[in-house]
């Protein structure tokens, strides 16, 4: 038998345009990662598509399309023949087209499946965008706004939360709270609080209770 044009990694019976994995008795045609095989060429994958592994097919099966794969959402990749694909960034999503990530703003988090922004809902906030939800405003602390927070502030004396509150509430008479309460507090016997949102309670005068 004549020569094959390049090496086989197995004894074959016919020539090969590439080397083949397994005997075969046809031309073998093989893209290497990054590429894809039409027919009987190969071609870079297009841009936000990978491919990470060789593509082979034998002449008798030919004219066929060997495709190179999307890449999964949270993930790019913005040229041509990728091998494999890269994550974005905290913050980031991915464009449905798997080309570049793109950003959202505070207040907001990531849906990576949805490739989208979602608004951070009651009681949660995001001074930056995260990824999968938004951080929880634990009792002591208020986010001030229904949804989209961009902060947690602390409640003052005289108020206090249970958490992912939108507002503190307030300290009703003859109960106080000092910052950051998560609860309010009931005067001991001998002081008192007439007003409501007190942030402490007053000695009783002499001889009264």
């Amino acid at each position: 038998l004549p020569p094959t044009s390049l090496p086989t990694l197995v004894p074959s019976f016919l020539p090969t345009g590439r080397p083949s994995l397994q005997p075969s008795f046809f031309p073998t045609m093989a893209c290497g990662p990054g590429e894809f095989l039409n027919g009987t060429r190969c071609f870079s994958c297009p841009v936000g598509h990978y491919s990470n592994r060789s593509q082979t097919a034998k002449a008798s099966e030919v004219p066929q399309l060997h495709k190179c794969i999307l890449c999964p959402a949270g993930t790019i990749a913005p040229r041509l023949a990728t091998r494999g694909c890269a994550d974005c960034a905290v913050g980031k999503y991915s464009t449905r087209a798997r080309t570049s990530c793109s950003s959202c703003p505070g207040g907001k988090y990531v849906n990576q499946t949805a490739s989208a922004c979602l608004t951070c809902g009651q009681g949660r906030y995001a001074p930056t965008a995260l990824d999968g939800n938004c951080l929880i405003c634990g009792a002591g602390f208020a986010t001030g706004t229904p949804s989209g927070a961009t902060t947690c502030s602390s409640c003052s004396p005289g108020k206090f939360s249970r958490g992912e509150a939108q507002v503190c509430g307030t300290c009703s008479s003859g109960k106080f709270s000092g910052t950051s309460a998560d609860k309010c507090q009931v005067c001991e016997p001998g002081t008192f609080a007439v007003t409501n949102e007190s942030a402490s309670c007053r000695a009783c005068d002499a001889g009264t209770s």
